[in-house]
């Protein structure tokens, strides 16, 4: 018997949103930083999902119990090529590292760890951010459902088209046993 997996919480954001203050991450976050532009609209849509799901509340600064599961699709080619120009102009000169960091496509899950607190497990799955990509992603936080890896999953898929970006964020869970 494999349980079945409900969908607690599910959101999905572009270009329109109204980005997650960082007041709703009071202990958990810099109140004094802004929630890097390379991680939206990936916070708002977990944001979102979350709420929804009643995992989590804005302002309560607890962390959320479960795994996370991130898709960057495309979002660490920006940055990267940022990065490459600060070298090059700069190169006898200090450059900063938030373009090298969100270069790395595990930064974006590395920040939702922080802002939303999961600690049970973290993935990031690297790709072109296709709606097939989100669907692997998916089925990566049910199977460490239904392997009894975790108890629940958040599942957030940032993707990247021009420059528009978009994310979606489900809440997975076990909806009891079936066959």
């Amino acid at each position: 018997m494999t349980p079945r997996i409900r969908t607690a919480g599910l959101a999905a954001v572009d270009g329109t949103w109204t980005p997650v203050s960082v007041a709703a991450f009071p202990g958990r976050w810099n109140p004094r930083r802004e929630i890097p532009e390379d991680v939206e609209p990936a916070a708002t849509a977990a944001a979102l999902a979350l709420e929804q799901a009643g995992w989590w509340r804005p302002g309560a600064g607890t962390g959320c119990a479960g795994g996370l599961v991130a898709l960057v699709g495309g979002t660490s080619w920006r940055p990267a090529v940022r990065f490459a120009a600060a070298l090059r102009a700069a190169a006898a000169a200090p450059v900063g590292p938030r373009d090298f960091l969100f270069a790395l496509p595990s930064s974006v899950a590395a920040v939702l760890g922080i802002l939303f607190g999961f600690t049970d497990y973290q993935a990031t799955l690297a790709a072109a951010g296709t709606d097939e990509d989100a669907e692997q992603a998916r089925l990566h936080g049910a199977e460490l459902i239904a392997a009894g890896r975790i108890d629940r999953a958040l599942v957030v898929a940032l993707g990247q088209e021009g420059s528009a970006r978009r994310a979606a964020a489900w809440c997975l869970e076990s909806a009891g046993t079936g066959e």
